[in-house]
């Protein structure tokens, strides 16, 4: 598994796919998203997590927004009760 860091003058890697999201709170219409605070943020100078959705097993995820890695997580309203949704 490629980490992202190369040695020094050669190229540079590209930065692996960050942790994904764990729920840490939910409710019928809203959930609340945290992702792990690791050296990930720190590693790949991430500043920012890009939070998508999908609806059931629809492979058609939708971004619902921008957060920045120091805020610790998100939280996403406006959901459907008895819905499936998916986010990563």
């Amino acid at each position: 598994m490629s980490t992202g860091v190369s040695k020094p003058g050669a190229e540079p890697l590209p930065p692996t796919r960050p942790p994904q999201p764990f729920v840490v709170d939910a409710n019928h219409t809203a959930v609340s998203l945290q992702w792990p605070m690791n050296d990930f943020a720190r590693t790949f100078l991430a500043e920012r997590y890009h939070v998508e959705m999908a609806l059931g097993i629809s492979l058609e995820f939708q971004l619902v927004g921008v957060y920045k890695i120091e805020q610790g997580g998100a939280s996403v309203g406006g959901l459907d009760p008895d819905t499936t949704y998916r986010f990563r």
